[in-house]
């Protein structure tokens, strides 16, 4: 208790940053930590606990939970599901462009490459998070219009994942009807 402090009268704040100089600045970086977690929770919503931001443990488990099976089964479904449209349209273009080009060797890469950027889906989509979050953090002055923005930018679309699962079940039709046309005419004599 300082000299001008009465009996159970709190402490200013310039007393304890004065009394403690690092306090201050590691009560405040506490804080701004929370609030990252609170934020990145209320963007992603479903599924949160299943990001590496927010699981402690060890570098292994970190690691585990930054691998997205389900981006590396079905990467265009897992990017419209959390509104990454753009990932989604480049999982989408670059097999059309692999199939549309004579592009070689290379061409096994564009097919298989929507798979590992689907792979890494939650790391995308934590570095999506974390510059829309800032973004609207920056751009709002009220705490409840940011939080209700940030609630509105994140979460998922359930639409985009019926739109995805379409896209895969079409794909795969497709793919299924192309190989027994080839194999179909393929027996017929010329």
């Amino acid at each position: 208790m300082s000299d001008t402090q009465q009996e159970g009268e709190e402490p200013s704040p310039e007393a304890i940053s004065s009394a403690r100089p690092g306090e201050a600045q590691a009560t405040a970086a506490v804080e701004n930590e929370l609030q990252a977690l609170l934020d990145f929770d209320l963007f992603v919503g479903v599924n949160v606990e299943k990001f590496p931001f927010r699981s402690g443990g060890d570098s292994g488990s970190r690691w585990r939970t930054l691998i997205c099976w389900p981006g590396l089964l079905f990467p265009q479904a897992w990017f419209l599901y959390r509104k990454l449209y753009g990932w989604a349209a480049l999982c989408g273009l670059l097999p059309i462009v692999a199939v549309s080009f004579n592009l070689g060797e290379f061409k096994r890469v564009l097919l298989f490459a929507p798979s590992l950027i689907g792979l890494l889906g939650r790391r995308i989509y934590m570095d999506f998070a974390g510059r829309t979050v800032a973004r609207i953090r920056a751009s709002n002055d009220r705490e409840d219009d940011a939080r209700d923005n940030i609630h509105r930018a994140g979460g998922v679309s359930i639409a985009g994942a019926i739109i995805g699962a379409f896209i895969v079940v079409g794909g795969g039709a497709a793919a299924f009807l192309a190989g027994f046309k080839v194999g179909f005419h393929a027996g017929l004599p010329r």
